[in-house]
């Protein structure tokens, strides 16, 4: 079976996870760099990077033993998946933006608001600054479940 980023299901679950919050990743950058205006593309695209979010820190707990139930009762809460991953080892991206990017776009996420229409109330991240944030925090999970412990030169989408 293929999974995201083309990779099999014989992986372990973390790197399955990984995997497809990498190509969601890749999927808002291309996205972003669509021609259509910002405006247009502004809630899909948190929808995809919120969501890219979600799985690379699903992948960190997956990592650490947690199974798929697990998983998926910890919902789409941003702030509860970082805070448990972070509980159970992994080292907080060293990236002074990146806590308050999951405060922004946790309860927004976690109630679907990027899918489905209704008020958005709160203002949103910049995109371009939220896609290295991202490529970031990528590149730490990356070097987390891969048992390097060294995050690779980051990508940016």
């Amino acid at each position: 079976m293929i999974v995201g980023g083309g990779r099999t299901a014989e992986l372990g679950r973390d790197l399955q996870y990984l995997s497809l919050a990498k190509a969601y990743g890749e999927a808002a950058g291309r996205l972003r760099r669509c021609t259509a205006p910002l405006e247009a593309v502004r809630l899909p695209f948190f929808h995809l990077f919120a969501h890219a979010i979600e799985l690379s820190l699903k992948a960190a707990l997956s990592f650490q033993g947690k199974d798929e139930e697990y998983l998926m009762l910890m919902g789409h809460g941003l702030e509860r998946c970082c805070r448990r991953a972070v509980d159970g080892g992994l080292r907080p991206l060293d990236n002074r933006d990146f806590l308050p990017l999951i405060d922004m776009l946790d309860q927004p996420h976690a109630l679907q608001a990027f899918r489905y229409p209704q008020p958005l109330l709160q203002p949103l991240p910049d995109v371009d600054e939220s896609l290295c944030i991202l490529a970031d925090l990528l590149s730490v999970i990356d070097a987390y479940v891969s048992g390097t412990g060294k995050a690779p030169h980051p990508g940016r989408f």
